[in-house]
């Protein structure tokens, strides 16, 4: 497999221009490249804000805001669905192959392969993301998630019927303030809790005898 080398007339980020065919590939918002930097292979994704899911739930849950950004957390062992900034689309001769990127996985944070099927009309993509470290990880929309590249078939295909997971209605969730409580909690790494306590406990008990044997030697 081959992939596209994308140059100015091969993508575009005009929907009417996609829908007569005079671009292969559909993306929005198209990343400021100057002409000298074309042409080019990988394209970054990059987290919406408009909200994520639990992997084995479909109720929507918002973004937090936090210092001005709207951020989520991670935990050990949870897959979040999250939702792409970027719109895509193909004509029924090219499919999309999305894949990790090497400052994610360092993290342990792993997206799972995904595609894009010939004739997929313009819209944002879903992708799974896994913890796999042992620790929460903090998630900003507008972070650089994944990246993605494109593959020209040999013939045009029969065109999805998928509008793709984004696309698709989902209950919107609303935090009580009994949710709200509970959100911190799930976050807290029991690891580093333990050892915060037990450090606060050490330096406090030195702390005392320190105080004793300057008490037993006179001092105040």
């Amino acid at each position: 497999m081959s992939y596209l080398a994308l140059q100015k007339d091969t993508i575009t980020d005009d929907e009417t221009k996609f829908q007569n065919g005079e671009a292969k590939i559909f993306f929005s918002p198209l990343p400021s490249l100057r002409d000298n930097e074309y042409p080019i292979v990988w394209l970054d994704l990059h987290i919406s804000g408009d909200g994520y899911e639990v992997c084995g739930k479909d109720s929507k849950l918002k973004f937090e805001k936090y210092n001005g950004d709207l951020c989520t957390s991670i935990r050990p062992g949870l897959s979040l669905r999250l939702i792409t900034q970027e719109k895509i689309g193909v004509q029924r001769d090219v499919t999309g192959i999305v894949v990790n990127l090497a400052r994610i996985a360092v993290k342990g944070l792993f997206i799972a392969p995904g595609k894009i099927d010939p004739g997929f009309s313009p819209n944002q993509l879903t992708l799974v993301i896994t913890n796999h470290s042992k620790r929460s990880i903090d998630l900003k929309a507008g972070e650089k998630i994944a990246a993605i590249a494109f593959a020209q078939t040999s013939m045009k295909c029969a065109g999805t019927k998928s509008s793709g997971w984004a696309n698709r209605r989902i209950e919107g969730y609303s935090k009580s303030s009994w949710d709200r409580f509970k959100e911190p909690l799930k976050n807290i790494d029991i690891f580093d809790l333990v050892k915060n306590l037990i450090t606060a406990a050490v330096g406090a008990v030195i702390v005392l005898i320190v105080q004793y044997f300057l008490k037993r030697a006179g001092f105040e």
